[in-house]
């Protein structure tokens, strides 16, 4: 199915012009800080269409190698998200939904919005993984248990 707006997109700029088109406003909030627990590096609201995005810059350098080399996209890490919570919008309001085939639809593949959110971002951004895979990553590398402290036998 083709979106209403459907283009290739090329650069981060063109994704973030897309989202702006369908009248979603998109709120870059950039802050000075590592982030707290839980993770949140992303967040959608309904009325009015909003996607707000957090950008923590002290890690951004290190959030996108992490998006290279665990998903294999090579633009900002955001857009990740920004492509990710997009989706929302466009299912929320009826716009677009990914097609599941008999056999997904049988076996709850794709169930979840989140699973579809995915499945969006990394075909409309041309990632080679999901999206998925970095934010599991970023979430491991933040738990206490992640650090490979020898235990006492």
């Amino acid at each position: 199915m083709q979106l209403l707006y459907d283009r290739d997109i090329e650069t981060p700029e063109s994704l973030l012009e897309w989202v702006k088109e369908t009248g979603v406003t998109l709120v870059m909030e950039e802050r000075g800080r590592y982030p707290t627990r839980p993770l949140l590096f992303s967040e959608y609201q309904y009325d009015p269409p909003t996607i707000r995005v957090y950008r923590y810059l002290p890690m951004e350098e290190w959030l996108n190698l992490m998006c290279q080399h665990h998903v294999g996209y090579y633009g900002p890490w955001y857009c990740l998200h920004v492509a990710f919570r997009f989706y929302y919008h466009l299912e929320m309001y009826g716009l677009y939904e990914i097609e599941r085939s008999w056999f997904q639809r049988l076996f709850g593949k794709l169930d979840t919005l989140d699973e579809r959110a995915y499945l969006f971002a990394k075909q409309v951004l041309g990632a080679l993984h999901s999206p998925a895979r970095f934010d599991a990553v970023v979430e491991q590398s933040f738990r206490p248990d992640s650090m490979n402290v020898p235990q006492n036998p």
